[in-house]
């Protein structure tokens, strides 16, 4: 009888530790649209879990927090006021940022290589397109230095 109690124990304290998933707040035909503090996160229907998609949207949104903290932001996630959209899709080929919206493909995103915080880094310090080379290494030193030290 202790080995059921223990065993009970354990799947509790499993269950307990999970991370909570976010939900979807739009499914329809041509999207499922998650809706986090910071971020709005897209997806193509049927692309990935449910489950998948609730804990990237979460990643997403704490990736948005991490830069933010990094850079002293006074506000964390809500530089300019409005949230980041994410769109990860099939069809997209390579990551890029514009005005607020990260374009992510979605293979990327499914082998957790997806430069979701490099991309939000671009969004929060926008750089004059002459000096690629200074925004490019700024962007990718905040992605390693979140993603070892903070998140």
């Amino acid at each position: 009888m202790p080995s059921h109690r223990t065993a009970t124990v354990i799947v509790l304290a499993g269950f307990a530790l999970a991370p909570p998933l976010a939900e979807a707040q739009e499914v329809n035909g041509d999207r499922v649209r998650y809706e986090m503090t910071r971020a709005t996160v897209i997806f193509e229907p049927g692309a990935f879990s449910p489950d998948d998609m609730g804990r990237f949207a979460l990643l997403a949104d704490r990736g948005i927090e991490d830069v933010d903290t990094l850079l002293n932001h006074a506000t964390p996630g809500t530089r300019g006021g409005a949230r980041i959209m994410f769109v990860v899709r099939d069809s997209v080929q390579i990551s890029r940022s514009f005005r607020r919206t990260i374009l992510l493909p979605a293979d990327r995103v499914r082998r957790q290589t997806a430069p979701y915080l490099h991309e939000t880094t671009h969004i929060l310090v926008p750089m004059k397109e002459s000096c690629l080379w200074l925004s490019e290494g700024f962007a990718s030193y905040v992605q390693s230095y979140v993603a070892e030290r903070i998140g």
